[in-house]
């Protein structure tokens, strides 16, 4: 009877050190989450004070076409009046019934897809990272990055939203869902072209790992279907497909071979600028099938594909002509996540936000002021990072976590 009482007693202060530690993780765990929250509140308000600024593309685009969108419907689409395809001109016509002004109700649309993007990310980063607070903080830092907090809430762009797709795609291809990385990213391509700069990895994922061949099948597929709903209201096919082919060839060629843009091109003569864009186009082609040709190189861990990924998104637009200066930004995005699973790249994710922002200093003070630091400098440290992705690729040597 005693001793059944002892081991009573012995069970009973065992589960009361249990529940007390129980409690401390819990005060802990409630703590860092009001934490956490605070500061997902705080990258709210900064974009919230940024919902006033109006630009260019906002009043001669955007604007327009939201105004069209609430005019017409759905109807609206059958009109040739945007060249945006028709997943964001829905949204544009879904935020229209908002009680709020144009202005604010399409950057409603960038910064819901911010926070969608940092969650894409938070998935990528805990799948590498599951211990500890790295995917929380890349979530953060996604939604304090300068550069999608000027693309979104200040820009009214939406490259958040294709990217978040891109993300997602490259989180499935992690996962073993190949076939649903295609699909995803063709979400995302049904949003903007510069998701193409993605489809380079995925051709080399599916070459190297031998399956979903019917992916870029799966890809077309839903592209199709997202982009169809203005076939009902009398739009042609050729004129679907108009936007994405017309978005192909430059709308100025007074800006040159570089835009804006800290690009190869910073460097090149525009002297000749249509022999050169053509031989620059190639050019940017072969960087992309040198990335595919990798598939047939060796084996890669996870970390590598990683890195081959971001060196892809950031090398193919940084040798193609006529890139704008938002068209790296799935790049910035994919270094971010680099930064968090190989840290000694913590210098490129930071140099690249701070390059970018730079660049955007020319758009917003709309060709008053260019960076402190000229193009060509710019150009030099993207390419740093490229050479330094290429090299940090060829020194390490697959482990026993590579990929079959």
């Amino acid at each position: 009877m005693l001793v059944a009482m002892k081991k009573a007693k012995n069970t009973t202060n065992v589960l009361s050190v249990s529940v007390t530690r129980l409690n401390k993780l819990t005060y802990n765990q409630v703590g860092l989450l009001g934490v956490f929250i605070i500061l997902v509140g705080v990258s709210l308000a900064i974009r919230y004070r940024l919902l006033g600024v109006v630009t260019p593309d906002f009043t001669d685009f955007l604007q327009p076409w939201m105004n069209h969108m609430a005019d017409k419907g759905l109807a609206g689409l059958g009109d040739d009046f945007s060249n945006y395809n028709t997943p964001y001109l829905v949204l544009l016509w879904l935020v229209s019934f908002l009680p709020f002004s144009e202005l604010v109700s399409v950057k409603l649309i960038s910064i819901a897809f911010d926070i969608v993007l940092a969650s894409a990310v938070f998935l990528v980063v805990r799948h590498f990272r599951p211990q500890g607070p790295a995917p929380y903080v890349s979530f953060l830092a996604i939604l304090f990055a300068p550069v999608v907090i000027q693309n979104g809430a200040m820009w009214g762009q939406c490259d958040a939203i294709y990217t978040s797709f891109v993300v997602f795609a490259f989180y499935a291809y992690l996962k073993g869902r190949l076939s649903w990385a295609w699909i995803l990213w063709g979400v995302g391509f049904a949003f903007k072209l510069q998701a193409i700069f993605f489809a380079p990895f995925l051709v080399f994922a599916t070459l190297y790992h031998k399956r979903a061949f019917l992916g870029p099948l799966y890809a077309l597929t839903t592209l199709t279907l997202l982009s169809a709903l203005p076939l009902f209201f009398g739009k042609s096919v050729m004129d679907i497909a108009g936007v994405y082919l017309g978005q192909t060839n430059p709308i100025r060629t007074d800006w040159g071979l570089a835009w804006f843009a800290p690009t190869a091109y910073q460097w090149v003569s525009n002297a000749y600028f249509e022999y050169v864009r053509q031989a620059g186009v190639l050019f940017g082609g072969a960087v992309a099938l040198g990335g595919v040709a990798l598939a047939f190189v060796r084996k890669y861990s996870q970390h590598q594909v990683l890195v081959i990924a971001t060196l892809l998104l950031l090398a193919v637009p940084f040798f193609l002509p006529t890139i704008h200066e938002r068209y790296m930004f799935t790049a910035e995005i994919f270094l971010m996540i680099t930064a968090f699973v190989v840290p000694k790249f913590i210098w490129a994710a930071i140099g690249m936000q701070i390059v970018t922002t730079m660049s955007y200093l020319t758009y917003f003070t709309q060709g008053n002021e260019n960076p402190p630091i000229s193009f060509a400098t710019l150009s030099l440290f993207v390419f740093s990072i490229i050479c330094a992705l290429a090299v940090w690729l060829y020194r390490t040597s697959s482990d026993e976590k590579t990929l079959s």
